[in-house]
């Protein structure tokens, strides 16, 4: 049975607070991850913070792969979004506005269909608002549980849901998703905590893993699975 390699990582577009933005880095950092399908969250068009590089489309044309990129929000510096990359096509299903309270950034998740070599899968990339993780993140949990209820099919949930375990796990296993966990991925620097989350259903998960330090105030997440 072959395998593929799922890759979240929240970009934090291209740098760490305190660093210097180089192209160069953010190209060599996603290449060291190989991975065969990356989802990407807080990726830069056009912004003077990242040389007003098109993020999305400079990581795809270097990797050579499938690209689909959602817009989440413009901020005045330029535009913002969470991306797909794949070495294999990319059917978009569905682009979801998620539940949230009046004032807050909006949320999507992005639904496709990637067709490997073995098999298609389905994935949901998405990033979920942030707020005090140790008190639990009321908003998140719902914004999470509505992609487990309306979501039935063997899938994927990926990337920065802005939850640790203790309001992750009891809420998938209602739903029969389940992860490997514990893999910290924020802050970077000496990770203390997992809100970076490769979640599935019907999918078996064969190891996980996170990445040395990269270019952002996350690590990556990264997970081998069957097809």
């Amino acid at each position: 049975m072959d395998t593929i390699k799922i890759v979240t990582f929240n970009l934090h577009h291209g740098k760490e607070n305190d660093v210097k933005y180089s192209k160069e880095k953010l190209l060599d950092d996603i290449s060291s991850l190989n991975g065969d399908i990356i989802c990407l969250q807080e990726v830069d068009k056009y912004s003077i913070r990242t040389k007003f590089n098109n993020q999305a489309k400079l990581i795809a044309n270097h990797l050579g792969y499938f690209v689909h990129s959602s817009f989440v929000r413009f901020f005045g510096l330029g535009f913002q979004y969470n991306i797909i990359l794949s070495k294999f096509p990319i059917e978009v299903i569905k682009e979801i506005v998620l539940p949230n309270i009046k004032g807050k950034q909006r949320r999507l998740a992005t639904k496709v269909k990637i067709t490997t070599d073995n098999g298609p899968l389905v994935l949901i990339n998405t990033h979920l608002t942030s707020g005090d993780i140790v008190s639990g993140n009321s908003i998140a949990q719902t914004q999470l549980k509505f992609l487990l209820e309306n979501n039935s099919e063997d899938i994927f949930i990926i990337g920065d849901l802005n939850m640790l375990a203790l309001q992750v796990l009891p809420n998938i296993e209602k739903f029969g998703f389940k992860t490997l966990s514990e893999y910290k991925t924020s802050p970077a620097n000496n990770p203390k905590n997992q809100i970076d989350w490769i979640l599935t259903r019907g999918y078996k998960l064969n190891s996980m893993r996170t990445s040395e330090k990269l270019c952002s105030d996350h690590r990556a997440l990264i997970a081998i699975i069957n097809l």
